[in-house]
């Protein structure tokens, strides 16, 4: 920025002199991307960078999600596409990768001062250093659902079952497959060595348990087919994304390259990644010299296994052979030394006692010698003084190789304790090998604005930042204040300080000392009003669009008309800029600036009053300095809160009739015996009735859940009428009016522990007074209607109850001569119409 600065001085004292034509200044500041195979250490786990996003989305997306950096766990809050672009691809002679576009920057050892510094892509040389991060596995296990079984009847497979969730089993399953399995249209295929018969009889369990199935088994030339035979378990294996790749869109036959499927990666369970790489060192694994190895030709697998391990803490290292089935590659990982061996015998492991006894435990002192350490050598000269018993192997293992073997490095921090020695151990230090032509790939990043870093395939990556850093101002628009805080879209706050100030602080004479005095005065105050030495007629030059928090001057909106007005004549078009408003302004303030925006001859023009908002991205004070006069009206409103069932509880299914329907509800109980849901089954109904039943008992689990009272449940929905109706085979529901007056009648019943509400018989008055009240009107021979006698009634006699009346009525069934609504009389149900009466035994 600088250099970028002193150009622009040069080019302006050009211009003074010779003129100036169509000047125009642009400084990038470009970041570069990587490919999205990059495996990126997260809360989520160590996924890949393209699924962090939407890669056919925005090329901005927002994002809240915690990453590994070299500075411990930040925040990413936007996922970036790039689009395709030239790529670099770096490795190192352990075989680590890293691939992005060749502005890309990673960190590397500077040669000169051991410190860790930012390089291009393009410019990483072979022998340059590199950190790699070790252990980058954080935040809790995640629960990866999985799709069901498909209902594919035509194969009729009633016996195949699947796993919901991804299980520690399962991955070990699909880590074998990946290792040395095969899919086909009928099932599974998995292939052992003759003489490993525990792992044969391990697939087989694992077969039973997972899927319900026995595995079959056929003896080969020196191996064992374990075949699983099953067309719905083919289908859901591949929709899990279990099933190997193709090489490229064009390959047929065989070759399919395995991988690590992205239901593993999203558990970010070191016990399901550990359960992975079993199954892939059973299958696919050795023991070279007492140290666990793993040999695979598919390059891209074997770079997924290594950055797996490295996250989990296991460095390893690389040897390319020439495979025995062809003229291709053969991959050969291996862990770094064997004072890895018991800590990866515990964690991971071998399926089969064969290859996990030839596991040496061993602790080899001279194991580690090469895997170095490197220290600034400010560090070096300050913990380790010529005195020190470990300055000479120190000096001999730096003039030798460069670096620090590991274990004395873990020697000095156990004396001195100091951090940064901690921070060094984090890492494991590789030395690049090559530097290739990756070709034109999709290229993707994320956004840390905290300390642009994050962690991909254990190299230490910078990150493209979402806000245009160190332009304080673009075009004609002013600065919005000197000190203003951007709110971001993940979380937190990001503090700008305008740094031309000490530019212009400069330019008007100012020595170094009030430079720095002022400034300083700036960052605590949030403005420069009151700063020491600061003249008061240069404070004019220092005015913003808004009026700082703290302070009284802001640009007054008349100068944002003129300066648009002094620049119009020159742009064929409307110019984009914001005339900024306090927050005080009125109508007449804003209806001047639109008839002086008119009078200047300004093609367009946009307001924005200060605070308007009630969210804005750039604010000249914290929010939270903002809220604080709000706080104490703040309400506190209370949710409901969701109580959840346990897993295993009891129930009770209760069997009833109403009418010649018959059905069933199932209630499940919490510990206490209280419901929380409940479920409804009709004998021979149709999808209708049998989708409503299930929609209905579904609402009403999710209210007990939730606590709504049974009480009220049952007071709002007893006596609910429609049919199917009638006669029920309960003695103590002998009539329902319909199938929901049944359940709520039964639920107090059974929970409530009270007998449905006994109404009493009316006596004959009151039910001929009823009956008089119900008959139709009379009509006369020409239809004219007779006029009802009105009688007055006599002071002192009973008036008909007609809540007693609407009760009587609420479970009556309607009269199967005439059809009208029955009532009770006593033990009975009675037509107040016809006369009819029945329910009487």
């Amino acid at each position: 920025m600088a250099a970028a600065r002193a150009i622009w001085d040069e080019t302006l004292k050009l211009g003074e002199k010779h003129g100036y034509r169509n000047a125009q200044v642009t400084v990038l500041a470009p970041t570069g991307c990587l490919v999205g195979n990059s495996l990126i250490a997260t809360e989520r786990g160590l996924v890949r960078l393209r699924t962090l996003g939407d890669p056919k989305g925005a090329q901005w997306q927002s994002l809240n999600l915690q990453v590994a950096t070299d500075d411990g766990i930040q925040t990413a809050t936007k996922f970036y596409i790039n689009g395709l672009a030239p790529t670099r691809v770096i490795r190192t002679r352990s075989g680590y990768t890293i691939q992005g576009t060749p502005n890309h920057q990673i960190k590397v050892i500077d040669s000169q001062t051991g410190e860790r510094v930012w390089r291009r892509l393009d410019a990483v040389q072979p022998g340059d250093i590199v950190p790699l991060s070790l252990n980058t596995l954080f935040g809790e296990p995640q629960e990866v659902l999985l799709p069901p079984l498909g209902d594919l009847y035509w194969v009729a497979d009633f016996q195949t079952r699947v796993p919901r969730t991804v299980t520690p089993e399962l991955a070990e399953l699909v880590g074998y497959y990946m290792g040395d399995g095969s899919l086909h249209a009928k099932g599974l295929r998995f292939y052992v060595t003759a003489e490993d018969r525990d792992v044969v009889e391990r697939i087989r369990t694992l077969c039973r348990e997972l899927f319900g199935l026995e595995a079959h088994t056929a003896e080969r030339t020196g191996y064992i087919e374990v075949c699983l035979n099953s067309v719905p378990l083919a289908v859901w294996w591949e929709a899990c994304g279990f099933a190997k790749q193709k090489p490229d869109s064009e390959h047929s036959g065989k070759g399919y390259e395995p991988h690590i499927p992205d239901a593993i990666l999203y558990t970010n369970d070191p016990e399901i990644y550990g359960a992975f790489l079993r199954g892939v060192f059973e299958a696919d694994g050795t023991v070279i010299q007492g140290v666990p190895a793993l040999c695979t030709v598919s390059a891209k697998f074997a770079e997924e296994i290594r950055s797996l391990l490295l996250a989990m803490g296991y460095p390893t290292t690389t040897k390319i052979n020439h495979s025995q089935w062809g003229q291709g590659t053969l991959e050969v990982l291996r862990l770094r030394n064997k004072n890895y061996n018991e800590a990866f015998l515990r964690e991971i492991g071998f399926i089969g006692e064969r290859k996990r006894s030839a596991v040496s435990l061993e602790k080899c002192k001279m194991g580690g010698k090469n895997d170095l350490i490197y220290l600034p050598v400010a560090l070096i000269q300050e913990l380790v003084p010529p005195d020190s018993p470990h300055y000479q192997p120190i000096m001999l293992s730096l003039k030798r190789r460069g670096g620090i073997p590991r274990r004395r490095v873990q020697m000095l921090l156990q004396e001195t304790g100091d951090a940064r020695l901690a921070d060094a151990l984090r890492f494991y230090y590789d030395t690049v090998g090559s530097n290739e032509d990756g070709g034109v790939q999709p290229t993707y990043d994320l956004s840390v604005p905290a300390n642009v870093t994050y962690i991909a395939n254990g190299f230490v990556s910078h990150n493209t930042i979402a806000f245009m850093m160190d332009c304080d101002t673009t075009g004609i628009e002013p600065d919005i204040a000197l000190v203003k805080y951007k709110t971001l879209v993940g979380g937190g706050l990001l503090k700008i300080v305008n740094t031309t100030v000490p530019l212009a602080l400069q330019q008007l004479g100012y020595t170094p000392e009030q430079i720095e005095a002022i400034t300083k005065y700036i960052d605590e105050h949030d403005t420069i009003e009151g700063a020491p030495h600061l003249k008061e007629e240069h404070l004019p030059v220092f005015d913003c669009a808004f009026r700082p928090a703290k302070g009284k001057r802001s640009l007054p909106p008349m100068a944002h008309v003129k300066m648009m007005a002094a620049v119009q004549p020159f742009l064929s078009g409307a110019i984009s800029k914001t005339v900024n408003m306090p927050n005080d302004a009125t109508p007449e303030d804003i209806e001047q600036i639109y008839m002086q925006a008119w009078k200047l001859g300004l093609k367009a023009i946009a307001i924005y009053r200060d605070g308007s908002k009630r969210t804005q991205p750039l604010s000249t004070k914290k929010p939270s300095e903002e809220q604080k006069p709000a706080q104490a009206t703040v309400q506190v409103v209370e949710r409901p809160i969701r109580r959840h069932l346990p897993d295993e509880r009891k129930s009770i299914t209760h069997k009833f009739s109403i009418a010649g329907h018959e059905g069933y509800i199932t209630v499940g109980m919490y510990e206490d015996g209280t419901p929380g849901e409940i479920f409804v089954t009709m004998a021979k109904e149709g999808s209708v009735i049998s989708g409503l039943m299930d929609a209905f008992a579904t609402a009403i689990s999710m209210a007990l859940q939730y606590g709504v009272p049974l009480e009220k449940l049952v007071e709002k929905f007893s006596y609910t009428r429609f049919q199917p109706s009638g006669f029920t085979n309960n003695p103590q529901i002998p009539v329902a009016t319909s199938i929901v007056d049944y359940i709520f009648r039964w639920l107090a019943l059974k929970f409530l522990n009270h007998q449905p509400p006994q109404v009493q018989p009316l006596d004959e008055a009151t039910l001929t007074a009823h009956a008089a009240a119900t008959q139709p009107e009379a009509i006369g021979l020409e239809g004219a209607k007779t006029e009802p006698t009105v009688s007055a009634t006599p002071q002192g006699a009973k008036t008909t109850d007609w809540s007693k009346i609407v009760k009587l009525q609420q479970d009556a069934p309607p009269c199967p001569n005439c059809g009208m609504i029955m009532v009770r009389s006593g033990a009975c149900h009675q037509c107040l119409n016809c006369g009819t009466s029945f329910g009487c035994g």
